[in-house]
């Protein structure tokens, strides 16, 4: 079993997407109460890198999906 597979399914692509929009959403949710600026930016990064993350992986989602459809 290769750890990261060259030709992932549709339902392992999708679950890891939703995988890190959900680890995106945790540390921007834990950076509306942070009152340091410094905490904050840092939440607000990772929240970010692991939201583009999940945007990159959904991209691979409909790229499995349209190229099924052919």
């Amino acid at each position: 079993m290769e750890w990261y597979p060259s030709q992932p399914t549709i339902g392992r692509a999708l679950f890891g997407s939703l995988i890190l929009g959900v680890l995106a959403a945790v540390p921007l949710y834990w950076s509306i109460d942070e009152q340091d600026g410094g905490n904050q930016t840092f939440l607000w990064v990772l929240g970010c890198l692991a939201g583009v993350l999940a945007v990159v992986r959904f991209g691979v989602v409909i790229h499995l999906l349209l190229e099924r459809r052919r």
